[in-house]
């Protein structure tokens, strides 16, 4: 080693002995790696036009000083918050939000596929929050964008944010049958997609009975429409409806008037009504062999139910982090015509009482 370049050695040691002492800084970095400052950002940023083993040898320099990013003043400088806002009906502890398959499985997909691109994913309520605080949260840069479960009691939300500016529905995602979301950007599911499968399961059905929510919910419309198709292709009739609610005690509820029926179909428009009915059936020792076909949020109700049905499952994970990236890509892209996709349904579990 040269003199000049013991002295260079050395200069660097002090420097990152002196530096140690405060925060570092970028600045640090390019001083120990002997480069610019705009170097240092694209490594750290991991630039792809960048040299590989100067991204290394700067990652590594970086670690070694302790460097911490700061995230406040890359928020500044990109004008993003890296938030993106999940709003869900109420976080109201009465409503138990949470506790709803079709919010917790969707969270799941939104918070996996935030974090894998450094996103943060923040809860919030429709209720609480409401249109106008919302619309001030995109307007603050608060967060970058709202991902909405769309459901019966998000309706009015999202018809008032419907009715406001073509900037505000760049921003904005729905997830699930938000038919009166007229402009938003929609990620569904096609419950239709299943059924080539379902040809089977109901070659020996001739009537159905048929378990659904309020009409009031576009879910619950969807679902009927999808149910009335699949029995009208399968040369199924249905002899008898009973409308209640998502629940459990509705699905029990429904059960004296299903033990008036002749159906040896059943045809449940939410797993938890689904296993109301089994249960009533099972404590009125009607093991009688029917077709089960049930509109799935939950899959560990299956387990609940020995797997005495065909489960239609929705992709609620996949949905979520289908709209993570549709909204990002739409925040970011030049692309105004990014196409909105629409998962497929599956079946799951096989009938054996």
């Amino acid at each position: 080693m040269s003199v000049n370049q013991m002295k260079s050695f050395a200069f660097r040691c002090v420097n990152v002995y002196t530096i140690k002492m405060t925060a570092i800084t970028i600045k640090d970095i390019a001083i120990a790696a002997q480069v610019s400052t705009a170097t240092v950002s694209r490594a750290l940023a991991g630039n792809s036009r960048q040299n590989k083993e100067t991204i290394n040898r700067i990652q590594e320099i970086a670690t070694q000083l302790g460097y911490v990013p700061n995230v406040q003043a890359r928020r500044l400088v990109s004008q993003r918050s890296e938030q993106i806002g999940f709003v869900i009906p109420s976080l109201s502890k009465h409503d138990q939000p949470l506790s709803l398959p079709i919010v917790h499985r969707t969270l799941g997909g939104v918070i996996y596929r935030a974090q894998e691109l450094n996103y943060m994913c923040t809860v919030l309520g429709g209720k609480e929050h409401g249109s106008t605080q919302l619309l001030s949260l995109l307007d603050e840069q608060a967060v970058d964008g709202l991902i909405i479960i769309a459901c019966e009691d998000t309706r009015a939300l999202l018809t008032e944010i419907a009715a406001s500016t073509a900037a505000h529905h760049k921003r904005v995602i729905c997830i699930g049958h938000a038919s009166d979301a007229a402009g938003l950007r929609c990620i569904d599911s096609d419950m239709l997609s299943c059924l080539p499968a379902l040809t089977s399961v109901c070659n020996t059905s001739t009537r159905a009975y048929f378990l659904n929510g309020s009409q009031h919910s576009s879910d619950a419309r969807y679902r009927q429409q999808c149910f009335e198709h699949i029995c009208e292709k399968n040369s199924i009739t249905i002899s008898k409806s009973w409308t209640g609610d998502f629940t459990e005690q509705s699905g029990y509820a429904a059960g004296q008037d299903f033990l008036t029926s002749d159906a040896d179909c059943i045809c449940c428009a939410s797993d938890f009504m689904a296993l109301g009915l089994w249960r009533f059936l099972q404590e009125h020792n009607d093991n009688r062999k029917r077709t089960w076909l049930v509109h799935n949020e939950e899959g560990s109700l299956l387990h609940a139910m020995h797997g005495h049905m065909h489960s239609i499952c929705e992709p609620r994970a996949a949905m979520g982090a289908a709209a993570v990236d549709t909204l990002l890509d739409h925040l970011y892209s030049q692309n105004a015509d990014i196409p909105i996709p629409t998962l497929s349904y599956t079946i799951e579990g096989t009938y054996s009482s």
